[in-house]
């Protein structure tokens, strides 16, 4: 792995055609900060214009240092050169009437903004100044079909998948495993105090709580709120105490909810690797506080990946096949054992087309594959084993056997594996 290296420039498709796309109008991307807007934008669009809006009255040339104030946008406006704005949301009311009125309507001019929540309040409801003023993109981390599809310069295999995990997060592209764990933590944990400092929320222990509730494990509603209590950020162990930070989080991108197939319920995870692995570890063994040295934290990371390659395989195929992910509970048939669950199900509106295991560090034999095989029979759907490389695999198993080096082949012919 010694040739995957700093400096590296991953090609996103979907930002990359959203950005070159010839539009009539500016275009506006938003999204959770460090996931690459504002890098990805200039680096992108060349030569054009940045500037970054410091405050309600000031703009920022970083180029040439100079700022001036945001009246001068008008005369940039009416040049008709495009620009990109970085942080538009914080500029005064006067701005977005700039925006409404037309006369900022520049063809090729970008606006950015890293606050999710105030930007609603521009473009949802019946009150929003921007609402479908312009062509809008969400901006997340990195995908999985853009990671691997990447020309790395090694060959696919167990440890490309491991580090392509972690440079789901664009900061992170190009660091050793090891850097990451120990150099990294700060970053995932400044996520949040970004995110809800900027949304106008203190950091509190019960959002701290919450990550390492979902990332210790808890993951339905009542599970999130029995744990939060446990640590001592709440009061009672009601669900009251939790659902106005849970929905905030969720608002933000700092947590994802997945729905329980044909039921009501939902189940939360977090999907940024880098914080689930923070929060995980300080939530099991309280590494915020201890001093742990890489050959002890190694095997606790270890135990984690497999889990959290589970998710980005996840994210490929319903990507690649335009199937959404859910939960999956079906109840034992007969007496004795629990429900049954596998570890991928993705559905096409209410139905489970598709069913995954990933079997990242063991050898696997058919008897490992029952609960998979079962569940793929009862729904009529089809079943993929992950695994690193097919030599793991003993004997004959019913799934399509699918390694690294075909995932690769996947993602770069964005061919769903479908039949």
């Amino acid at each position: 792995m010694s040739r995957v290296t700093g400096g590296i420039f991953v090609k996103r498709s979907q930002l990359e055609d959203f950005l070159r796309t010839r539009m009539d109008r500016p275009k506006v991307l938003y999204g959770r900060r460090k996931t690459g807007k504002t890098f990805y934008t200039r680096r992108t669009l060349g030569d054009t214009r940045y500037l970054i809006a410091q405050g309600p009255r000031r703009l920022l040339d970083p180029v040439d240092g100079h700022s001036f104030p945001p009246e001068a946008l008008r005369l940039l406006c009416r040049g008709g050169e495009p620009f990109i704005l970085d942080e538009f949301h914080r500029l005064s009311r006067d701005f977005f009437a700039l925006l409404q009125s037309g006369e900022c309507n520049v063809p090729g001019s970008v606006f950015l903004t890293s606050t999710l929540h105030y930007y609603r309040r521009l473009t949802r409801g019946p009150d929003a100044p921007l609402q479908g003023l312009f062509p809008e993109q969400r901006v997340g981390l990195v995908s999985p079909r853009d990671l691997l599809a990447h020309p790395w310069g090694v060959e696919p295999g167990r440890e490309l998948v491991e580090r392509l995990v972690f440079y789901q997060e664009p900061t992170l592209i190009g660091l050793p495993l090891r850097t990451i764990v120990l150099g990294m933590a700060p970053l995932a944990r400044s996520l949040v105090g970004e995110v809800l400092e900027e949304e106008d929320h203190a950091i509190t222990t019960r959002y701290n709580a919450i990550l390492q509730a979902i990332a210790g494990g808890a993951a339905s509603l009542s599970e999130i709120a029995s744990t939060v209590y446990n640590l001592g950020a709440s009061p009672t162990p009601s669900t009251s105490h939790v659902t106005p930070y849970l929905a905030t989080l969720v608002d933000m991108g700092l947590v994802e909810r997945l729905p329980v197939l044909a039921t009501r319920k939902h189940v939360y995870r977090l999907p940024s690797p880098l914080m689930d692995l923070v929060f995980h570890l300080d939530h099991k063994y309280g590494f915020r506080d201890a001093q742990l040295t890489w050959s002890q934290l190694r095997p606790l990371v270890e135990a984690r990946l497999p889990q959290l390659v589970e998710r980005f395989v996840e994210r490929l195929l319903a990507e690649i096949c335009g199937l959404r992910p859910v939960k999956l509970i079906l109840e034992p048939r007969g007496r004795g054992g629990g429900p049954l669950e596998v570890d991928i199900a993705l559905a096409r509106h209410k139905q489970v087309v598709l069913l995954a295991e990933v079997k990242w560090r063991q050898r696997v034999r058919p008897r490992d594959l029952r609960g998979l095989e079962e569940a793929a029979a009862r729904l009529e759907a089809d079943s993929l084993l992950i695994v690193p490389d097919e030599s793991v695999v003993s004997g004959e198993v019913r799934a399509r056997v699918v390694d690294v080096e075909r995932l690769v082949e996947i993602a770069r012919g964005e061919i769903c594996p479908l039949p």
